[in-house]
C-alpha cells in the first residue's frame, strides 16, 4: 500500500481555503488572506504565485488580487450505458471536479442539459466535450438510422463550442496525444475495446482518427460469426473469452490489416504486455479510461486551435 503524501494533502487544503476566499468575489492582499484563512504568510504567497501563473486570479490594485472572471473551464461528459460521468478541467487542463450520475429514464438531451446547467452555476465554461458509445460524425450522432444534432442544439442554447465524439475515438486520440507509441507517426493502427456491453473499434492512420462517411468506420460489433454477433458474444457470460479475442484479432486483421493493434479487454484480468507477430505489434493495455480522458484534452486543444 502506498503511503499517503501528507504534504500534498495539506497543500490541497490550503489551496481550497484560498480559492474559497476568492470565490466570494472580493479582492485580498496576501496578508488579508493569511489572516482570513489562518495560513502562514509564506504558504499564502506561494499559492498566490501559483494561481497567478495558472490564470485563476489577477492583480486588482496595489498589492491586491481578485478572481479572474476570464479564467475558463472545460466540461467533459462520458455517456455510459448506466452512468453519465463528468469531469471539469481548468485552463491548465488539470482536473477541477469529477462526478458520476446514474443514467435516468429521461430523454438523454434533457438529462445532459440539466447536468450542464448545474455545472455552469459554478464554472465559467469555455466548451463542452461529450463522448458517446454511438456513431458520430461532425458532432452528429447516428443511431438506428436516425441522426441527432445535439451539437447544434447545445451550441445555440449555451453560446459555447460543443464537441461530440465516439468514446473509442477519444481513446485513439489519447494514444496519439501521449506519443507513447512512436510508430503511430507513420503506420496504420487499430484500438479495440472489449466490454460486457459491446465491442468498439477505432482506426488510426498516422496521427489521424478515421471515422468514415457517417462515423461508422470500425463498428464491427454487429458482425455475425457462427450465428452470433460480436456484441452478443461479449455480452454472453459463458463465452470463451480467449476464443472471442482470437476471433476479434483475426477479424480486425482481415478487415484492416493494421501494423499495430492496441487491445483494451475488460473481460479478462487487466494486463499490460506487448506481443510481436510477423512484424505486427499487439499491445494489451489496461488504461482505457485514462486514455479516454487524455483524448478529451487532445480534442479540446485541437478543436480550439490551441493544439501545436
Amino acid at each position: 500500500m502506498q503511503t499517503p503524501n501528507h504534504s500534498d494533502t495539506l497543500d490541497n487544503i490550503s489551496y481550497s481555503l484560498v480559492k474559497e476566499a476568492f470565490e466570494t468575489g472580493s479582492e485580498f492582499s496576501k496578508k488579508e488572506l493569511a489572516g482570513l484563512t489562518q495560513l502562514p504568510l509564506e504558504i499564502v504567497a506561494a499559492l498566490i504565485e501559483r494561481m497567478l501563473e495558472s490564470g485563476e486570479i489577477k492583480k486588482s490594485g496595489l498589492g491586491k488580487f481578485v478572481i479572474n472572471k476570464n479564467y475558463v473551464f472545460y466540461l467533459c461528459i462520458k455517456v455510459k450505458p448506466k452512468t453519465i460521468d463528468c469531469i471539469v478541467f481548468d485552463s491548465t487542463y488539470s482536473e477541477a471536479a469529477r462526478k458520476s450520475t446514474k443514467k435516468s429514464a429521461l430523454d438523454l438531451q434533457i438529462q445532459l442539459a440539466g447536468i450542464i446547467d448545474s455545472v455552469r452555476k459554478n464554472y465559467n465554461l469555455a466548451c463542452i466535450a461529450l463522448s458517446v458509445q454511438m456513431s458520430v460524425k461532425d458532432g452528429i450522432i447516428y443511431e438506428n438510422g436516425k441522426a441527432f444534432d445535439l451539437k447544434t442544439q447545445f451550441e445555440q442554447k449555451y453560446g459555447i463550442s460543443v464537441f461530440i465524439e465516439k468514446e473509442i475515438n477519444l481513446v485513439c486520440f489519447g494514444n496519439i496525444s501521449e506519443k507513447q507509441i512512436q510508430f503511430l507517426d507513420n503506420e496504420y493502427s487499430v484500438c479495440l475495446h472489449i466490454s460486457k456491453t459491446d465491442i468498439q473499434c477505432g482506426l488510426i492512420y498516422k496521427t489521424e482518427v478515421l471515422t468514415g462517411f457517417q462515423g461508422v468506420a470500425g463498428e464491427i460489433g454487429q458482425l455475425n460469426i457462427g450465428g452470433s454477433t460480436l456484441n452478443q458474444m461479449a455480452q454472453n457470460g459463458s463465452t470463451d473469452v480467449e476464443k472471442l479475442l482470437q476471433n476479434l484479432i483475426k477479424t480486425v486483421n482481415i478487415m484492416y490489416n493494421p501494423k499495430t493493434l492496441i487491445i483494451y479487454n475488460e473481460l479478462q484480468s487487466p494486463k499490460s504486455e506487448t506481443a510481436v507477430s510477423e512484424k505486427q505489434t499487439i499491445i494489451y493495455a489496461a488504461d482505457y479510461e485514462a486514455k479516454c480522458e487524455s483524448g478529451f484534452v487532445y480534442l479540446i486543444k485541437k478543436r480550439t486551435s490551441i493544439f501545436c
